[in-house]
This record gives structure tokens, C-alpha cells and sequence, in this order.
């Protein structure tokens, strides 16, 4: 039996995100283990490069609330980073992923950091999500 480093349930959502995302069409470049900001002690789960040339982190978080949270804020940071997606095993991580990215964000301050967005693995891998949709640079 394969032994995961970061889990059975990282490993099969971080595969089945990765599915989802690579339906969107072969113009889409997904980055495991991105050595982004590997420089700065921070290693994303993924790197999404979308065809214009926009960069999304993706996260997955299952256990580690509060050190996920610590990670997400750090790579949302990240120069050229356009939004952080944290997807989670379920609605109650999520809502605890929420709280303490608020927590985190308040020690923080003011720090430039691209939008973070939190989704359970419930809402995101149903067949109709709007990944493209998602997956956009913010309007500001």
C-alpha cells in the first residue's frame, strides 16, 4: 500500500481538484509542487496557470487548520499570485479554515495579498462547478 506524506484524504482531493481544473482544456497548466516561492519556505499544493497568463494557488487543507491558515495567508503574498483557492474535505473544515484565515489576516494587516477563496470538496467537485468562472482574475 502507497503511504502518503501529507495523507490519503490531501492526496485524493488534491488529485481530484487537479481533474476538475484539467477539464477546463489543454491551454490550462497545472504545477504540482511549484517551486514559486520555495525561497520564501513556502511550497504550494498547486500552481494553475491559466492561457492569459494568470496564476492561481491552490490549497488543500484537511487538518492542520491554523498552520494551513499561516501557509495560506504567506502565499497569498506571493508577487504575481492573482487568487488563492483552499479547498477542503468538508463544510465544517472549511468554516474553521475561514475563522482562522480571518485570525491570521488581523496579524497580518494591511499586507498586499491576493483575494482567498474557500470552498468544501462537497461544493467544488460537483460536475457544475464553475471552475473557469473561479479560476478569473478579480475585477478591482
Amino acid at each position: 500500500m502507497k503511504k502518503f506524506k501529507s495523507g490519503i484524504v490531501h492526496e485524493y482531493l488534491f488529485c481530484e481538484v487537479g481533474k476538475a481544473i484539467g477539464r477546463l482544456g489543454s491551454r490550462w497548466r497545472l504545477r504540482r509542487n511549484t517551486s514559486i516561492a520555495r525561497d520564501q519556505g513556502l511550497q504550494p499544493d498547486m500552481l494553475v496557470l491559466a492561457p492569459d497568463g494568470e496564476r492561481f494557488v491552490v490549497e488543500v487543507c484537511c487538518s492542520s487548520v491554523g498552520y494551513d491558515a499561516e501557509n495560506v495567508i504567506a502565499e497569498a503574498a506571493i508577487a504575481g499570485v492573482d487568487k488563492l483557492i483552499v479547498v477542503t474535505p468538508d463544510k465544517g473544515t472549511r468554516d474553521a479554515v475561514k475563522k482562522a484565515l480571518q485570525k491570521h489576516a488581523a496579524f497580518e494587516g494591511a499586507r498586499q495579498r491576493a483575494p482567498i477563496e474557500v470552498f468544501d470538496s462537497g461544493e467544488c467537485l460537483r460536475k457544475d462547478f464553475d471552475w473557469a468562472g473561479r479560476l478569473s482574475k478579480p475585477l478591482v
